[in-house]
């Protein structure tokens, strides 16, 4: 029997039982607010919300999701700007441009395809853009006081293009459906009238347009609409002082990409950070996203093919060859094959036709498949393939690591019963079709130039799957897939400089400088004086990846003729003399020699945009111009600084380049500058006739006496001062 007191009890637990369960239904229904700077998680905010939406964040949250901290910082540093200008003008955009963003990717399946990828890549250019300006002196034609008194504006100004640069493709290239807590329904937005946040969205859906539907120039001429809108008016009335500022910053924005400083510089550093993500970044890519890069499909196609036999390894007639380490490749029969199974298992993937090969080679490559030949700086290997019965040479042929191929060690192939070794590069082949030789002593002698080659540029449309064919295409590491979780950005490392062999110039310089030094005569260009590596870097590659350095070829006794049409007059200029010296050393002898035969073979091109070598009039005689420290550093990083392939310390603080510098500023080759300096200046004279940057260099007299024919003067280069210019002007 139940006491009555247990009777008088159960009304009141009763009841509450019955308010605890209402309780915890209006819990359920309407769960506490997540505060704002917790609210970093990527997941959906509410159960009700499709799966895949993301949580609107504020700039802060938003920027440490993706590891800005870091790079933000660097950027500061290398940007030279005082911790008060950085604030009060470059912070307030990089905060607005953040909560415009989001977490929204910079393309579907191509590069920064991950959650917050349009972010991230936006602050990786930030920090390459400031990094490159070191290297300019702008406005492009002003005079020296008249650039140091805008210097900080321009800066100000390179970093809100950088900022800008991709910010339309919110509006053109992605759908964004939005949802917040009044509505269940999503609802479209429209970045050109309000951010997320100032549309009351919590959260976000992101979508991509259908390929035939996208205008993929659109987002390089939305950025000028979006700037007033992510940039304060006081910074814009402050670097309003220079009006050929405004014109170049909202030209840019606009798609308006020739004679631009601002747009060089910006497109520049965009493709840095593009290459280095393609190698290193990460595969993840949004759940919505249709397209599958080319990438995916040609290494899907090996792995399946060497699983089942249809690519023949290690004898006569296979397709490749296994030795220590690598699987090297017959490229036109891999390629071929590659397509082929593509149209019988995945027919609707796109493939470049048999007449592309290039743009198979250049994906395999950009993304870190396959290995890069560091003497072309290409994907194309030539080897000799020797077998128990047989021996023969393949010029085209692509190698990769088996890791690559392969998931275990276990699996790996065995090696051939033979072996593979590497040939030299494959000679150049001239416009008459006769193969280059290398360097000739005799002195009378002459060559055709090689044919042109074309430098690939990374195409920052994620639709199109493969890049435009090019050669020789960009060296990246290898790839780190990764999985769904948002990674921070790796740390950014100083990496290789290009072969000397290749004629793409490193766009990157090292930032921050190493302690300047006490040199004879200051012959060193530091890189505050170093204003002829931005000149040509603005136009040139990214760096390919390069070999230890080796011992660098001698001297000629004889001058040596370098790859060019002969001039038709053999009148000799007339010669200048030196400054005295100690005569050469070994080092300065070896770098001399680098350059002979460079020049002889074709591999360092004279009197180009890119090139490191020119050949200038200076006064009534045609000199050799070297590009200091440019054309130093990468013999250094070559070869070493004394050219005998021995490494420079890793404690070293002396900087690449400047050791050699120094040995050839002793050799006495060079003609001495103002007061005493080694370095003379040149101002590039563009298209237009109009003044443009100026470039730095050694300059040497009678450059018979180490080429010959001496090739005609690159009148695109002209001394500065020019006559009747104040010297106080130059440099």
């Amino acid at each position: 029997m139940i006491p009555v007191e247990i009777w008088s009890i159960v009304p009141a637990g009763a009841a509450a039982w019955g308010i605890w369960r209402l309780m915890n239904r209006d819990a359920k229904r309407f769960p506490a607010p997540v505060p704002e700077a917790q609210s970093g998680s990527t997941s959906r905010p509410r159960p009700r919300w499709p799966e895949a939406t993301l949580a609107v964040m504020n700039a802060q949250a938003l920027l440490h999701e993706v590891g800005a901290g870091a790079l933000l910082h660097d950027a500061q540093h290398a940007s030279r700007l005082t911790v008060e200008t950085w604030r009060a003008h470059v912070m307030p955009v990089v905060d607005a441009m953040a909560e415009l963003v989001q977490l929204l990717p910079a393309s579907e399946s191509h590069h920064h395809a991950q959650p917050g990828g349009l972010l991230q890549h936006t602050i990786e250019t930030l920090l390459y853009a400031v990094r490159l300006r070191a290297g300019h002196l702008l406005p492009p034609g002003a005079d020296s006081e008249e650039q140091g008194r805008v210097e900080h504006l321009w800066t100000v100004g390179l970093c809100i293009a950088a900022l800008n640069h991709d910010v339309g493709k919110i509006v053109s290239d992605l759908v964004v459906t939005l949802y917040d807590d009044a509505s269940m329904q999503g609802r479209r937005w429209q970045p050109l009238t309000a951010s997320m946040r100032e549309a009351g969205a919590t959260a976000y859906a992101v979508g991509f347009p259908p390929t035939g539907a996208r205008d993929y120039g659109a987002h390089q001429r939305l950025g000028a609409t979006l700037v007033q809108r992510l940039v304060p008016a006081q910074t814009m009335v402050w670097i309003g002082q220079d009006p050929r500022l405004v014109t170049a910053l909202l030209g840019y924005l606009a798609g308006e990409l020739n004679d631009n400083p601002v747009a060089s510089i910006v497109s520049a550093a965009e493709r840095e950070s593009v290459r280095r993500n393609l190698a290193q970044g990460s595969r993840t890519r949004f759940a919505s996203a249709r397209t599958v890069p080319l990438i995916e499909h040609l290494m899907d196609a090996i792995r399946a093919m060497l699983g089942t036999g249809a690519l023949p390894l290690n004898r006569a007639g296979a397709a490749g060859f296994v030795f220590e380490g690598s699987v090297w490749f017959a490229s036109t029969r891999l390629a071929n094959e590659c397509r082929d199974w593509l149209r019988e298992h995945r027919p609707d993937a796109s493939c470049p036709s048999e007449d592309k090969n290039d743009r198979i080679y250049d994906t395999l490559q950009e993304y870190g498949a396959c290995l890069v030949n560091p003497a072309t700086g290409g994907a194309i290997w030539s080897a000799d393939i020797e077998l128990p019965q047989h021996r023969f040479q393949l010029n085209g042929m692509l190698r990769f690591a088996l890791d690559k191929l392969y998931q275990k060690p276990e699996s790996y192939p065995a090696d051939l019963l033979g072996r593979v070794s590497v040939r030299s590069a494959l000679p150049q082949q001239s416009e008459e079709g006769a193969n280059a030789p290398g360097p000739v002593s005799a002195p009378d002698a002459t060559v055709a130039p090689p044919a042109a080659e074309v430098i690939a540029t990374v195409t920052t449309n994620d639709e199109r799957q493969e890049p435009k064919a090019a050669k020789p295409p960009k060296a990246p590491a290898a790839p780190t897939p990764e999985g769904m979780r948002l990674p921070n950005l790796p740390p950014l490392k100083k990496e290789s400089s290009p072969s000397p062999s290749v004629p793409s110039v490193s766009s990157m310089p090292p930032m921050p400088p190493a302690p300047p030094l006490e040199m004879d005569g200051g012959d060193y260009l530091d890189d505050d004086d170093d204003i002829g590596v931005a000149v040509f870097a603005a136009r040139a590659e990214v760096p390919v990846a390069r070999a230890e350095p080796r011992q660098a070829p001698t001297m000629s006794d004889q001058p040596i003729a370098p790859q060019l049409h002969p001039p038709k007059s053999s009148k000799r200029p007339k010669a200048t003399k030196a400054a005295e010296a100690d005569g050469p050393g070994e080092a300065a002898t070896r770098f001399m020699g680098w350059i002979q035969q460079g020049l002889a073979s074709g591999v360092l091109v004279y009197n180009e945009p890119k090139a490191m070598v020119h050949f200038v009039r200076y006064k009534d005689a045609v000199m050799m111009l070297l590009i200091s420290p440019l054309i130093f550093r990468k013999f250094a990083e070559e070869f070493g600084e004394n050219g005998d392939g021995s490494p420079q310390p890793p404690d070293n603080p002396v900087q690449p380049g400047m050791g050699i510098q120094l040995a050839f500023a002793r050799a006495g080759w060079h003609l001495a500058g103002a007061k005493g300096r080694g370095v003379h200046s040149f101002q590039v004279v563009r298209r237009d006739n109009a003044g443009g940057n100026l470039v730095n260099g050694f300059l040497i007299p009678e450059p018979q006496r180490f080429v010959n024919p001496v090739p005609p003067p690159n009148e695109r280069l002209i001394y500065w001062p020019a006559p009747g210019i104040d010297p106080k002007a130059g440099l």
